[in-house]
């Protein structure tokens, strides 16, 4: 039992075949390490007795008592309903007990007659926080062995207990029924009835090995990883990642969260815009024409237009009109020499209107600093020969 509580977590007091004095230090050392929060567990292998409705450990060292004495044996052996009162009193998160302790009463005398029941344990109200494991049922005794050729030095109770202690996805209860099962089987085998006992007061949800077994988390990681590998929502990486951040298909999905934020940000920024070449088109303010708009572009000359004023939004002179530009044979823009550079505006457009109220006129763009923003463009060139649109 000692190498199966090590194996899951435990620190071990270890106190074999001892007295009461002995045992008393022993359980003195365990309540003075124990903390608020912990889990601690109790085996006790050896005889208990039922004396008048309460449940008894005996120690090694108890004297031999006779009809008339329950006084004394009762203040000789280890009361189990102090034990865990003492236990509770620190606080702890756990209180498992395990007593392989229900055997025959060894107080009997030559008449038949005995101090305290015949037989095993009687039930007991478990505290809350408290699993209580009983090696038989009420008024039961548990084997020590089957036979004379049994040879393993564990009782029937703690040979099958063992194992499924350190069986990982067990919670105590399952661990209970189990052993309880297998404990009637082999029982039965030699004509005896044990049926082991526990009680639970909020302690069901405890596993000591661990409560999800390893190869049921491995598969329950492949399959969620499998279902949401492609998604491109970050949300539900991050949830699969605080669950099995531990395991490599955890590095996977933090792989894959990290590629999809730099999607987001590659999103956020514009790609920069390469610089003009003589072959190439820029991206140009609104309301603006550029080199190269359309195949059915057409350029003519202005007619009355030609040579009036073109004003930004502060009434500043920007340059003269010398060209109107077609697109499937509609006027729909112009273009004007700025500074040397030739440019191109939308005429339909609310930014842009043609006032022809003071003697030739003039078009007014509604841009504020058009001056300079028509100053970045390249001078207008060209790319199709000029039609004539009478």
């Amino acid at each position: 039992m000692e190498a199966a509580l090590k194996a899951v977590g435990f620190d071990v007091i270890k106190a074999e075949d001892v007295g009461r004095s002995a045992f008393n230090q022993a359980w003195q050392q365990l309540l003075n390490k124990l903390a608020p929060g912990d889990e601690v567990a109790v085996f006790f292998s050896g005889h208990g007795v039922e004396i008048e409705g309460g449940n008894y450990l005996v120690p090694r060292d108890v004297p031999a008592v006779g009809t008339g004495e329950a006084r004394r044996l009762k203040n000789e052996s280890l009361s189990f309903d102090e034990m865990r009162r003492d236990l509770a009193a620190n606080g702890p998160k756990l209180s498992l007990f395990i007593l392989d302790a229900c055997r025959d009463n060894p107080f009997a005398d030559t008449r038949g007659r005995s101090i305290g029941g015949a037989k095993g344990l009687v039930p007991v109200q478990a505290e809350y926080g408290t699993f209580i494991m009983f090696a038989a049922g009420a008024r039961e005794s548990a084997l020590d062995r089957l036979g004379d050729t049994d040879s393993d030095p564990n009782s029937i109770y703690t040979r099958k207990l063992l194992p499924l202690l350190k069986q990982p996805g067990l919670r105590l209860p399952d661990v209970a029924q189990r052993v309880r099962g297998e404990v009637r089987q082999l029982a039965g085998t030699v004509g005896h009835r044990q049926s082991p006992a526990y009680y639970d007061e909020g302690a069901d949800d405890v596993c000591l090995a661990g409560c999800k077994p390893v190869q049921q988390q491995i598969s329950e990681v492949e399959r969620t990883w499998a279902w949401i590998k492609s998604t491109t929502d970050q949300a539900v990486l991050e949830n699969f990642i605080k669950q099995f951040g531990d395991t490599p298909f955890g590095e996977d999905a933090k792989a894959r969260l990290a590629e999809l934020k730099k999607q987001q940000v590659a999103l956020a920024v514009p790609p920069k815009e390469p610089e003009p070449t003589s072959s190439s088109k820029i991206t140009i303010p609104p309301n603006t024409f550029y080199k190269g708009q359309t195949p059915t572009q057409a350029i003519e000359p202005a007619g009355p237009l030609l040579g009036i004023m073109v004003r930004d939004a502060d009434d500043s002179d920007l340059g003269t009109v010398e060209s109107l530009i077609f697109e499937n044979g509609e006027a729909v823009g112009l273009i004007f020499n700025h500074l040397g550079k030739m440019v191109g505006i939308r005429t339909w457009s609310p930014n842009v209107s043609i006032d022809t109220a003071r003697g030739r006129g003039s078009v007014k763009l509604a841009l504020r600093n058009a001056s300079a923003i028509l100053a970045i463009l390249e001078p207008y060139q060209r790319q199709t020969q000029p039609t004539s649109k009478r």
